[in-house]
């Protein structure tokens, strides 16, 4: 199936993780002083294109940490009544969306039994698309919402939908025409 978010349970320092930050930081910096007045319009779509692939993978660097903090973090000990909240407060963020990356990172990000074996995301095929930047927000809300009881393992597909794993089937595709087909 190719690499899920598993791949990021390595233990880096907290430096190496700080010096990323940064580099990430300062290369965020660099492309926005440039001008973009050189390009043609067709290039303009390619680095569209190439900007939206970034943001699409953006949420999988978060799905980690939310995971990690809502198994280990005691929301209380960080200033909130719940995990949503301490988001809400720490991220500046409303609470549908706190609650919207708690349940997309539950599906997408890397899970651990209780006794610490590394299990790929519930959605794993999803979620390396995501890494990729394949899938974008409405996307991977489409396949959350259209597949309410999957579980780990386990192919859904309506019988009326192409054989084809459908859940890749928005690689290519804008979210309307990725939507769940209407019956008549």
């Amino acid at each position: 199936m190719g690499r899920t978010s598993v791949r990021c349970m390595s233990s880096d320092s907290a430096e190496d993780v700080f010096a990323a930050y940064s580099e990430l930081d300062a290369a965020l910096d660099k492309v926005l002083g440039l001008s973009t007045d050189a390009l043609s319009h067709p290039k303009l779509v390619v680095m569209l294109s190439r900007l939206e692939r970034i943001v699409r993978r953006t949420p999988a660097v978060a799905h980690p940490m939310i995971n990690r903090l809502a198994a280990e973090a005691s929301p209380h000990a960080l200033g909130g009544k719940s995990l949503a909240d301490v988001l809400c407060t720490g991220l500046r963020i409303s609470k549908s969306e706190a609650t919207r990356r708690l349940a997309e990172a539950r599906d997408l990000g890397p899970r651990t039994t209780v006794t610490g074996e590394v299990l790929e995301p519930v959605l794993a095929r999803t979620a390396v698309a995501q890494e990729r930047g394949d899938l974008g927000a409405e996307h991977v809300k489409i396949i959350r919402v259209s597949l309410p009881t999957c579980r780990p393992g386990w192919v859904i597909r309506p019988a009326n939908w192409p054989k084809k794993t459908w859940c890749t089937t928005g690689l290519a595709s804008s979210p309307k025409s990725y939507a769940r087909p209407r019956t008549g």
